[in-house]
């Protein structure tokens, strides 16, 4: 009678030996206790019921049990499983008898398979050993603090990895503003494989210890990765017969293996990002020199950890990154804009100065390329109204001239009374933005001390303003009224009809808003505009109104800056005009005039609401005229 020892039929069915005990022992697979040491045997009919009645192994029973007899237990237990499960579903051979020369073929054919599987699993074991290529290798400007971030994530010892993401986060924000600062603690392998020296009392313990077989990490994971099992049933009992830290081991393992491939990603995605940032700019090289440069900021960092924000703007880009470097900041370029800054120096950052914000925080910024170069366009035949409009819709500041102006041959003006005589520069020049260009009003003919004052009342307000052309001054209000029409004159002082100087009287014309309040109504002016040689006070009274505005709408942006004081400044009164970029027009607004400020100077100031930046000029009052001597780009912020 043919019979099968446990270790042979667990051979023959390609699992454990310990699987076909609990089969016995539950009683599925019928056996014979030999003897007590002997263990137990099955005998080939007892195989044959199991088999058949096992819905896995049920397709192989009749293939298994139909071999010869002589067959020697190797051989049995590598046509067993896998291969037996094979060789009955070849097409060919299906129902029939199995002889010796067909199973040699089919066993030939799987070692061979068996051998490539093993030189791939090898080949994995070493790649796993093998420390990683430094990223530099492929990708030559990848900063060096990045490499080693990379490196510290793949270490091949967990001990040797980042412990938590804070770290890491905590070191590439570092790397953001000191691309390639040797920040990184890497524990080599020599450091982790220095000589321990026992003592012989310790020596003593260890040969005393139980002996345990420690397999070597590449025949550990060699195993892990060959282990398989075929059988179906729950083996929750055979497991708690195993070492629970051995489960627990393998468990962490895996949860280990899962957080390393988490932060090997992160760390990718991240090097890909700051690659491509490096190649377009935004981060420096090793090639790049470092330049100190003297300065005189005093930000600190805060006790709370906070950073205060220094005013890069007028500095060149190293003297901005040698600032925010010591400071643990971040700068990153956005681009070049049109500026009253040096060509070259930052003209704007997006966090203004004085602000507080956490270390490692980046600061954008803008490169000055200079000013903007206008074309001073030909104003001929616009009334002063729409010519004042269009050079400062250009970005030019707008000085008002009323001039009588030549006569004709008939004695006829060479240009009507409130149109636009000429510019100063003349039409086709090139300034810069902010540039201050005088526009001439015509006053018509000099008639002497005594005109009629014209009726205006109906008109609108810029047809009304033209009206006045004669008049040298001449002041716009703005009154609410549900009887006149929006923009449409009320009232006007002194009244039409009566005869006065042309050069002294006080012209004041009252213009509806209709249904709304004065105050809410955006760039109201004071509309002297070419009406007045004081184009000052309209500047004034529209930066009062888009403040008046800003509460309204309950947002008020607020600018608190330091002036340094001018190149060229002689101590007399100034003007400072600060010009912005309203939805897409250049606005501009005075300041102050004709006062006398010691400098270094504190601003503090209210501008457009949703504007967070513009310029301020600065002109000094020189023998009756104002003449500038420089700007300041300044920064808003929304006030809490």
């Amino acid at each position: 009678m043919d019979t099968y020892s446990v270790k042979e039929i667990a051979d023959m069915l390609n699992t454990n030996p310990e699987t076909v005990r609990r089969w016995i022992r539950s009683g599925k697979l019928e056996a014979i206790q030999e003897s007590r040491k002997g263990g137990n045997v099955v005998t080939k009919s007892m195989l044959d019921a199991f088999l058949k009645t096992s819905p896995k192994y049920a397709g192989i029973a009749t293939g298994l049990l139909a071999s010869p007899v002589g067959l020697t237990t190797a051989t049995a237990a590598i046509v067993g499983g896998i291969l037996a499960q094979q060789l009955i579903k070849n097409d060919e051979i299906k129902n029939a008898h199995v002889n010796t020369s067909e199973i040699r073929k089919l066993l030939l054919g799987n070692i061979q398979s068996s051998k490539e599987i093993i030189a791939r699993k090898k080949k994995s074991i070493k790649h796993l050993q093998e420390e990683m290529v430094p990223p530099s290798v492929y990708t030559e400007e990848l900063p060096h603090s990045l490499e080693q971030i990379i490196l510290k994530c793949t270490q091949k010892s967990v001990d040797r990895r980042y412990q938590n993401m804070e770290d890491v986060i905590a070191d590439l924000k570092h790397s953001l503003i000191d691309p390639q600062g040797d920040f990184v603690t890497l524990t080599s392998v020599d450091n982790e494989a220095k000589t321990v020296v026992i003592s012989d009392k310790e020596l003593g313990e260890i040969k005393h210890m139980p002996k345990q077989i420690a397999k070597s990490e590449p025949e550990a994971l060699e195993e892990e990765i060959n282990e398989t099992d075929y059988d179906d049933e729950p083996e929750e009992k055979s497991r708690r017969k195993k070492s629970g830290k051995t489960e627990k081991k393998k468990k962490g393992g895996g949860h280990g293996l899962t957080i390393a491939v988490l932060l090997l990603g992160v760390v990718i995605l991240i090097a890909i990002i700051l690659v491509a940032g490096k190649a377009s700019g935004l981060l420096g090289s090793k090639s790049q020199t470092e330049t100190k440069t003297e300065t005189t900021d005093t930000s600190k960092t805060d006790d709370d950890g906070m950073v205060t924000v220094p005013d890069l703007v007028g500095k060149t880009e190293d003297e901005a990154k040698n600032i925010t470097k010591d400071m643990k900041l971040g700068i990153q370029p956005m681009g070049e804009e049109a500026s009253t800054q040096a060509k070259g120096t930052i003209s704007s950052q997006d966090i203004p100065q004085g602000s507080k914000v956490e270390q490692y925080t980046t600061i954008k910024y803008y490169i000055s390329k200079g000013a903007q170069q206008i074309t001073v366009p030909d104003v001929d035949g616009q009334t002063g109204v729409d010519a004042q409009q269009t050079l400062e819709d250009m970005g030019l500041t707008v000085n008002v001239q009323k001039e009588y102006s030549e006569l004709n041959d008939d004695g006829t003006p060479l240009v009507d009374p409130g149109y636009a005589y000429s510019t100063t520069p003349d039409a086709g020049a090139s300034v810069s933005a902010g540039d201050t260009v005088t526009l001439v009003v015509s006053r018509g003919v000099d008639y002497g001390d005594s005109v009629e004052v014209p009726s205006v009342v109906g008109m609108t307000k810029n047809d009304a303003v033209t009206t006045f052309g004669k008049f040298l001054n001449v002041e716009v209000k703005e009154e609410r009224s549900t009887d006149v029409a929006a923009g449409e004159v009320i009232s006007q002082e002194p009244e039409a009809g009566n005869w006065e100087d042309p050069d002294t009287v006080n012209v004041v014309i009252t213009v509806s808003t209709g249904d709304q309040d004065p105050a809410s109504v955006q760039n109201t002016d004071t509309a002297n505009a070419a009406g007045t040689s004081d184009s000052a006070a309209q500047t004034t009274d529209t930066a009062s109104t888009d403040n008046s505005a800003a509460v309204a709408a309950g947002e008020v942006w607020k600018c608190t800056q330091t002036l340094n004081t001018p190149a060229g400044y002689t101590g007399g009164p100034v003007r400072l005009e600060l010009i912005q970029n309203v939805n897409g027009t250049p606005t501009a607004s005075v300041v102050l005039q004709d006062q006398v400020i010691q400098f270094p100077y504190d601003l503090d100031i209210t501008g457009a609401p949703g504007i967070s930046e513009g310029t301020l000029y600065l002109s000094e009052q020189i023998n009756g005229t104002y003449q500038e001597l420089g700007n300041y780009s300044i920064t808003f912020a929304k006030a809490e």
